[in-house]
């Protein structure tokens, strides 16, 4: 069939942050035996977790000792809009410490933490802590599978898999959709291992070409979902809770959510007939917007919600990668501070619009300029940081693959 052009920009709104991954009938209750085995087994906490799986890891120099944490920051309400645009420049900026969320590079491949570097088997496209080891995803030919991990990244149990796992803010939960050939479910999973397994939520129905995956947390229990008809090129966003499905019809394009203030992320059409950037309230479920921004497109909330990060709208680069970013205060749109890529003379700069928040009032991204590819550290307080790269990568893909809602 034929690609629509609303299929199209449909497709492209929902998997700008990874690579499409396409759909291998799984049975349900075939997941459902290998997730309780999975739970079973591996009943430790995630703290000593990962503190097992970084005792084996050999420190590298790709992050050298930098400034420190900014704790001092003001929170967002205290904090006055940064004066002027901070330019990004990762070439002269000072080097930072190691990132404090899962960090792939994937020319190795090699998973950063900190100031730890351990080697990869494959090439992940997302990692982070699960039971005793990992859970992942990644591409075998042209097909997404989703991986359970030892803390050596063997290979416990797998599955085809459709999208990103969605990881909650402090990294205790983490959820996704699984398809078993007649319908989609949603799964909602403690990392840790010793929580009693929760009711799958089932959809309604499996359309013929549909997709299916999760975006946010709204709370610990409700997983903001979408379902993507790829017949009409529709996209249904709805909330899953256990056995419970509430549609949100009024939410267009859900690209995050916030468990700590329960707000969504998304966008919504407004008087003009215009789609801009939109927040909602998840837990009244109002239709009405909190706020819109025809400017940019929102992106992923700070871990306590008083933070949204943005990138402008409709202005990226002949690479498709936008020329700048901003950090938002969730609860007016207001902008604190605006970055922008250094421009270069006959070469592609921008940034990914995959981004991974650190802690309260710092972020990463990955800084593109032409086949050099770096991450950064950007602040509440305006300040840039280098914290990886430069990575070479002529086939311009993106090699610095962030997994956002695990802050150290």
């Amino acid at each position: 069939m034929n690609s629509t052009p609303l299929e199209d920009e449909v497709r492209d709104a929902l998997h700008r942050q990874v690579d499409p991954l396409q759909r291998t009938p799984l049975g349900l209750t075939d997941v459902r035996r290998r997730a309780s085995g999975i739970r079973r087994r591996r009943a430790i906490t995630a703290g000593a977790a990962i503190a097992a799986v970084l005792a084996i890891a050999v420190p590298v120099g790709l992050a050298a000792t930098g400034p420190a944490r900014r704790a001092d920051v003001p929170p967002a309400t205290q904090t006055p809009q940064v004066s002027g645009t901070v330019r990004i420049d990762p070439r002269s900026a000072p080097v930072g410490d190691g990132p404090r969320v899962p960090l792939i590079d994937a020319s190795g491949p090699t998973l950063v933490v900190g100031d730890q570097v351990l080697d990869l088997p494959k090439p992940y496209d997302q990692i982070t802590p699960f039971r005793d080891g990992w859970i992942a995803v990644r591409q075998v030919e042209g097909v997404g599978m989703l991986e359970v991990l030892d803390a050596s990244f063997d290979v416990i149990e797998f599955e085809t898999h459709d999208s990103p796992v969605t990881v909650s803010p402090d990294g205790t939960r983490v959820a996704w959709a699984a398809y078993n050939g007649d319908h989609w479910s949603v799964l909602n999973n403690d990392v840790v291992g010793v929580e009693v397994e929760r009711p799958w939520t089932t959809l309604d129905e499996g359309l013929d070409g549909s997709e299916a995956g999760t975006i946010g947390f709204v709370s610990d229990d409700e997983v903001l979902t979408f379902q993507l008809d790829n017949r009409r090129g529709t996209i249904s966003t709805f909330l899953a809770d256990g056995d419970t499905i509430v549609d949100l019809p009024w939410v267009e394009q859900a690209v995050s959510a916030s468990p700590a203030t329960g707000m969504i992320a998304a966008r919504a059409t407004v008087a003009d007939g215009r789609s801009c950037g939109a927040t909602f309230d998840g837990r009244t479920r109002a239709p009405q917007p909190l706020w819109t921004d025809c400017s940019r497109t929102l992106a992923d909330f700070n871990p306590d919600g008083s933070l949204v990060a943005a990138f402008p709208e409709g202005d990226q680069g002949s690479d498709g990668n936008p020329p700048g970013l901003s950090i938002l205060d969730a609860s007016t749109g207001r902008a604190l501070v605006d970055f922008a890529v250094t421009g270069a003379s006959g070469r592609a700069v921008g940034i990914a619009t995959q981004v991974a928040w650190e802690d309260d009032e710092t972020l990463l991204a990955t800084y593109i300029d032409g086949n050099q590819q770096y991450v950064v550290r950007l602040g509440l307080d305006g300040t840039v940081e280098r914290v990886a790269g430069p990575v070479t990568n002529n086939d311009f893909t993106v090699s610095l693959h962030l997994t956002p809602g695990t802050p150290g």
